[in-house]
């Protein structure tokens, strides 16, 4: 009998994708209710997150300058924000597949979506790779972008879907427990004047940052080198 290969288990981040009430094709369909759910992900982040990684970023630099008080000062503030996020942080969910195989047969598969360890810190919206400027897509994006600086960003999804612009999300996310403990760590280290070995911990939290970026839109026609 053929030794059973260990299961793999595959982890696919669902992004927005998984807070949309469509998926494909669809997306360029949505009604506008759709659009100003999609809107939410830019609003759904953490600032507590936000601000605690900015603190991070800002206690490396002090311990470089040789400032280790404000170090100190810093990594108790980031410590802080991450007590407050990890109560308040909006969660990612995330599909979770797995597959067990027998020699080269599947023999069985499961599917579930669960919520993730994975805080989002900061979002923003892009153009599709393969968008071709023409004079009524850029007219149209001047649109979106007013519409973005007085703060309604399901207008301006709209009105970018309605040109028939491909249009993404990128999102910034935390793994809390990890970063958490490598701050902790980073606390302890200092106050132990370990200032190289504490700089390495706080460097390790900033590098488990994670980029997901879906797209929202695709364009139903293909893109053409037209610039009319």
């Amino acid at each position: 009998m053929n030794a059973l290969v260990p299961m793999k288990k595959t982890v696919v981040l669902a992004g927005v994708l998984a807070m949309s009430l469509a998926g494909g094709a669809a997306l360029a369909k949505g009604k506008s209710n759709d659009d100003a759910h999609r809107a939410d992900v830019l609003d759904d982040v953490s600032q507590e997150s936000a601000v605690a990684m900015r603190d991070i970023r800002a206690a490396r630099l002090a311990i470089f300058e040789g400032d280790p008080s404000t170090a100190k000062q810093l990594v108790g503030d980031a410590q802080k924000n991450l007590t407050a996020a990890a109560k308040n942080a909006p969660r990612t969910r995330v599909t979770v597949k797995t597959e067990e195989t027998l020699g080269n047969k599947t023999i069985a598969k499961t599917s579930a979506t669960e919520t993730a360890d994975l805080v989002p810190v900061d979002a923003w919206l892009g153009l599709s790779e393969d968008f071709v400027p023409t004079q009524a897509k850029k007219d149209s994006i001047k649109k979106a972008d007013e519409h973005l600086k007085a703060g309604d960003r399901a207008k301006a999804l709209a009105t970018l879907k309605e040109a028939d612009i491909g249009v993404s999300v990128t999102r910034v996310l935390m793994p809390m427990d990890a970063t958490e403990k490598q701050v902790t760590q980073a606390a302890t280290l200092l106050s132990q004047d370990k200032y190289y070995e504490a700089n390495l911990a706080l460097r390790e939290a900033e590098g488990g940052l994670i980029t997901d970026t879906v797209l929202l839109y695709a364009p139903t026609a293909p893109a053409s080198n037209a610039a009319g």
